[in-house]
């Protein structure tokens, strides 16, 4: 796996009642607040993908409340976004961090974007939905 395709870093370990140890990498528990918003200031987007669990496609009302909490630069700089569902979640970190690379790899030809430098994040959208979000960049 290239070195620079990750999950960018919580900021800070998360926690989760019940689970001893938890370090804030399971493919299930979103991003510590501020994360996302460290990530992109490093190394703005340049095409965000929003993958949602379930089988409904995000509308643009679910896209503007998911990026306006966690994201909210992507909607200042009018960053394209691409909506897609994920029926069944990933079970594992590994088999997500395989999943984002393999999504990001799809999107290098129609929007020009290199692989090696996406970076994603886990939140929850309305309805305590499950979303992936992919930052692409050039």
């Amino acid at each position: 796996m290239p070195s620079e395709f990750r999950r960018a870093e919580p900021s800070r370990p998360g926690t989760v009642p019940g689970v001893p140890g938890y370090s804030g990498t399971s493919p299930g528990i979103p991003s510590p607040p501020g994360a996302i918003s460290q990530d992109l200031a490093a190394a703005p987007a340049d095409v965000v993908v929003v993958i949602r669990r379930g089988a409904q496609l995000p509308d643009s009302a679910f896209l503007q409340e998911v990026l306006t909490a966690e994201a909210p630069s992507v909607l200042e700089r009018r960053v394209p976004l691409v909506p897609l569902v994920q029926r069944t979640w990933w079970a594992s970190e590994e088999a997500l961090t395989t999943g984002a690379r393999e999504l990001a790899r799809g999107f290098r030809a129609d929007y020009g974007v290199s692989p090696d430098k996406a970076t994603w994040h886990v939140a929850y959208g309305p309805g305590h939905a499950k979303v992936l979000l992919l930052f692409l960049r050039k």
